[in-house]
């Protein structure tokens, strides 16, 4: 139904940017030796590594069941 497909289409752009945001928190992670996530997002934001993250969904991410 349309409402399905809009939180499927939902779901796979959050797993998107999530995604997209760990790889840009992974180098600073790995230097800091695992740190929490509250450490690690604080010590991105103070070497200016941007956080926000946005995506597009497009038919080719969508699954057909």
């Amino acid at each position: 139904t349309g409402g399905s497909l809009t939180t499927l289409n939902i779901i796979i752009a959050v797993k998107k940017c999530c995604e997209n945001l760990l790889e840009r928190l992974e180098p600073i992670r790995k230097a800091m030796n695992h740190p929490t996530w509250e450490v690690l997002v604080k010590k991105s934001y103070e070497m200016s590594v941007d956080l926000q993250v946005h995506g597009f969904v497009g038919i080719q991410d969508v699954q057909n069941y």
